[in-house]
């Protein structure tokens, strides 16, 4: 099964989420979730598992 991958914001998503966690380590989705946030890569702390998910998987690169 193919699909059409992942957008490029949400690759830099994976990759801020990493780089964070990667500093700050070890660190909660919620820690990487607010600091998305205050760099302005994330609108706000929505209640979205979407971030949450690209924090995850940051975290696994």
């Amino acid at each position: 099964m193919s699909g059409r991958g992942k957008s490029q914001k949400s690759m830099a998503l994976i990759k801020a989420a990493g780089r964070i966690m990667r500093e700050i380590e070890p660190a909660s989705v919620r820690a990487v979730c607010y600091r998305l946030c205050t760099e302005g890569l994330i609108p706000y702390m929505a209640k979205s598992t979407k971030y949450s998910e690209a924090a995850v998987e940051g975290g696994a690169s």
